[in-house]
């Protein structure tokens, strides 16, 4: 899809809706995600479930990987942001929306240690049974240790997005959508791939949940 200035405007104004158009926010909590939500294989085929709570966030606390995916799904319009940071190593972490680990969308993003399938750098990737497109791909763009970072995922109509931005200034790093449905219902959830993370603030919005 072309990024002009009409088309982004569109983008932002249908986000401004989704945001308020519900009540509030739903937000998850890290006792939630850790007692409630199924833990699974992550996308690049590690299953290790060393999900735990450190304060209000969500811990994992292995250099391993894992996927957890949420208790309910979404449909229609929704977006799903969470809050991440790695403090240590240098692989993978993300946020996902979709069936399994290998049906879904998702953010995936490096600092310099490991590949998703053969991208390196910042993806926003749709996997369906196994094969792997990228829909956005940021090559050698890394995440810094320390640093908390808010990933979005969303869906209005048949544009699906996603969006990173730090935290600490509200500086948007890298935003991106187009037009895509191979996955318009499902769960959302949080992986890692051989990168300990922290995952807090996690919350969505849905014109559909269930």
């Amino acid at each position: 899809m072309k990024h002009n200035i009409f088309c982004k405007a569109i983008v932002f104004t249908c986000l401004a809706i989704l945001y308020t158009s519900y009540v509030s926010a739903v937000t998850v909590t890290a006792t939630d995600v850790v007692n409630n939500w199924t833990k699974g294989i992550s996308p690049l085929g590690t299953n290790t479930s060393s999900w735990t709570t450190s304060g209000s966030s969500v811990y994992y606390s292995s250099n391993s990987g894992s996927t957890a995916w949420s208790n309910f799904t979404l449909s229609g319009d929704f977006v799903f942001k969470v809050q991440i940071m790695g403090n240590s190593d240098n692989d993978r972490y993300g946020i996902l929306f979709g069936n399994d680990a290998s049906n879904n969308y998702r953010i995936s993003w490096e600092a310099g240690g490991l590949a998703d399938t053969s991208y390196r750098g910042l993806q926003f990737l749709s996997e369906s049974g196994d094969a792997v497109t990228a829909l956005a791909n940021y090559n050698a763009y890394y995440w810094t240790s320390g640093v908390t970072y808010e990933m979005t995922i969303y869906r209005i109509g048949d544009i699906i997005g996603f969006r990173v931005a730090r935290v600490s200034d509200g500086v948007e790093l890298q935003h991106y959508y187009t037009t895509n449905t191979t996955f318009t219902s499902g769960k959302i959830g949080l992986w890692n791939q051989s990168q300990v993370t922290y995952y807090s603030n996690i919350e969505y919005f849905s014109s559909n949940p269930a």
